[in-house]
């Protein structure tokens, strides 16, 4: 679990770019947006309790997010104010997790550069030529269908084409499909996700030329089904699986990080386990 929670930190924070572009960011541009009690607030602070925010109200527009955003960091600023007035930042519950934060943060953002500078164009475009290695062309069909209310019909229209009858005309005819209008092309499909388990089946069990022997029935009616071509889809390039990939080996860098810097480490384990 601590491997997967790192790995996800730092494919996201590496995605983003967040951690690196605030922390590099000259003074300049991070004016000071209000003062509290000479106490000031940065454009930092804004865009930092912004990205803190459920992900449905980071889509609003921020000019909408902008006053309750001010006003939050204005009561935070007065809040903690009289907090310290009360010796509270000195209070061992708030040293606990002023430190138990620190160390995150310190860890988002060293993860963060470390998978940014080690996670190369070598080594992305190495992964995706693995990828290739592992990767199975997935075999696309390109069928025709007419689609009738009643068992006893498709049974009429598959007679009808053994008989020689044109299977678009019978389409355009007979189909109460939308595709009839096209002679019934579906055009190319996979064989899952894309059309019904039932009908996919019926279909990837024939060859080009092939009309179903039986109707096949699905949630919209009765299928007579014919092949017309069969293909292997060409493998994915690079810009469609780079999300991916940069999250697979985010993963694995941090993974090889925590393996390397245990194996330096001295841990210990002097007290059991808290009680839940």
């Amino acid at each position: 679990m601590k491997y997967f929670v790192l790995a996800a930190l730092a494919a996201a924070l590496l995605l983003t770019g967040s951690a690196r572009a605030q922390s590099d960011a000259p003074a300049d541009d991070n004016p000071v947006l209000i003062t509290v009690n000479g106490e000031d607030v940065f454009v930092s602070d804004v865009i930092m309790l912004h990205e803190s925010l459920p992900v449905q109200y980071r889509q609003l527009p921020m000019d909408t997010l902008y006053p309750q955003l001010i006003n939050t960091l204005i009561d935070r600023k007065l809040i903690a104010a009289k907090a310290r007035e009360q010796g509270l930042d000195s209070d061992a519950q708030a040293q606990r997790r002023i430190a138990f934060e620190m160390e995150t943060i310190l860890e988002e953002m060293y993860l963060a550069r470390f998978v940014e500078d080690s996670l190369t164009d070598e080594r992305l475009q190495a992964a995706y030529e693995g990828f290739l290695t592992t990767w199975g062309p997935d075999e696309q069909v390109r069928a025709r269908h007419i689609l009738l209310e009643t068992v006893e019909e498709a049974t009429a229209v598959i007679a009808d084409l053994g008989d020689g009858a044109d299977f678009e005309k019978l389409a355009r005819a007979k189909s109460i499909g939308p595709t009839s209008v096209d002679g019934g092309d579906l055009g190319f499909f996979r064989r899952e996700g894309d059309m019904l388990p039932a009908f996919a089946e019926a279909a990837f069990a024939m060859q080009p030329g092939e009309v179903s022997p039986t109707p096949v029935q699905t949630s919209f009616g009765w299928h007579v089904i014919r092949v017309e071509e069969r293909k292997k889809a060409p493998p994915p390039e690079f810009t469609d699986v780079e999300l991916d990939l940069r999250a697979q080996e985010a993963k694995t860098l941090v993974m090889e990080l925590s393996g390397i810097l245990r194996e330096g480490a001295t841990i210990e384990s002097p007290t059991a386990p808290p009680e839940q």
